[in-house]
């Protein structure tokens, strides 16, 4: 990207996309190229020749397509030469993927599909995604020597604190883990959990069919992985139907044990990663990605579908805030979970 002009002030964000968003609404041009300028040459060719029966209406076509290329590689030429680098990025990035949404743009109801996010009890579900998300995993294990009443030396790490409330709420929530927890103090963290979640939260639901939906595991580097068998907890499922269709599935009284999101995703975008986060993030992103966001919220989260991972490559500049190896504060992050 150039330097500004000399003699032109830096515009800011908002300002740029504000000028995109008026340069682009009802730009017929931009509407024929969008999501199809990151084709090579010979792909746009097949397309054309493919939806034409005469070689006059191929030329015909191929015209007015590169006819409307053209004018937006002039409109591309004119940010990048004021200066305008967020526009530029933006528009750049919506010509060549179809998928790529501008900040604040919604899509009509007729381009986009149900697809809603379940969640079993979760109130448990919660208290244990916090639990891997800020605490540290020798807590798990220390509980037990704090409530056994070992002293220092015979602990065995040392020291012995009153465990946090992360943690006795963790135990609250699933009173089978203790059992497990002495059971398995001799491996790694990890297999208490997901036998104590098995038992009673996937159990609990034993007589429900829920193969309709994809069940989604905790993203990776968001936990500390010497906690084993993570990846092997369904935290969360997603469906590709309306949120009353899913309800329907359970009684009446086992709706209130869960909790679902409905998105209205636009049918270019996949839903292979989706965050849910507390209610400040939430406000924030349905200014900038509101076609991506749930329409609601349940238990004190609301949703989002994310277009890439930002546990992957360790981007720490992405912007959706993740907890990073067990570091996160309570509050300030997204829960990512990726669905294959």
């Amino acid at each position: 990207m150039k330097q500004v002009p000399e003699g032109k002030k830096k515009v800011n964000t908002e300002k740029q996309i504000q000028i995109l968003r008026e340069k682009l609404a009802g730009n017929q041009a931009f509407a024929t190229c969008r999501g199809q300028l990151g084709h090579r040459v010979t792909g746009i060719v097949g397309e054309i020749i493919g939806k034409n029966p005469s070689p006059t209406a191929v030329l015909g076509e191929w015209d007015d397509f590169f006819g409307k290329a053209r004018v937006m590689t002039n409109l591309l030429a004119q940010f990048q030469r004021d200066g305008l680098d967020v526009a530029y990025k933006e528009l750049y990035s919506a010509l060549e993927s179809d998928r790529h949404l501008l900040p604040g743009e919604t899509v009509p109801i007729k381009q986009t599909r149900p697809i809603t996010v379940l969640m079993l009890e979760p109130e448990r579900t919660v208290a244990l995604l916090r639990w891997l998300l800020e605490d540290h995993w020798m807590s798990l294990r220390d509980y037990l020597d704090w409530k056994d009443g070992r002293d220092r030396s015979e602990a065995p790490y040392g020291k012995v604190s009153k465990p946090n409330p992360l943690t006795k709420r963790l135990y609250e929530q699933f009173p089978t883990l203790e059992a497990l927890a002495r059971k398995h103090r001799d491996k790694y963290e990890g297999l208490e959990l997901l036998e104590a979640f098995k038992e009673q939260v996937i159990g609990s639901f034993a007589g429900y069919d829920l193969s309709k939906g994809k069940t989604g595991q905790l993203s990776q580097h968001q936990w500390n992985d010497h906690v084993e068998y993570v990846p092997n907890i369904p935290f969360v499922y997603i469906f590709e139907m309306e949120q009353s269709e899913v309800l329907k599935i359970f009684s009446r009284e086992d709706q209130k044990r869960v909790a679902t999101w409905q998105f209205n995703l636009p049918k270019t975008i996949p839903h292979t990663y989706v965050g849910l986060h507390p209610r400040s993030l939430q406000t924030r992103f349905e200014k900038s990605h509101p076609a991506l966001m749930s329409r609601g919220m349940s238990n004190g989260l609301g949703g989002m579908v994310l277009k890439d991972d930002p546990c992957s490559g360790h981007d720490k500049d992405h912007p959706y805030p993740i907890s990073w190896y067990s570091q996160a504060k309570a509050g300030k992050y997204g829960m990512v979970f990726a669905f294959f």
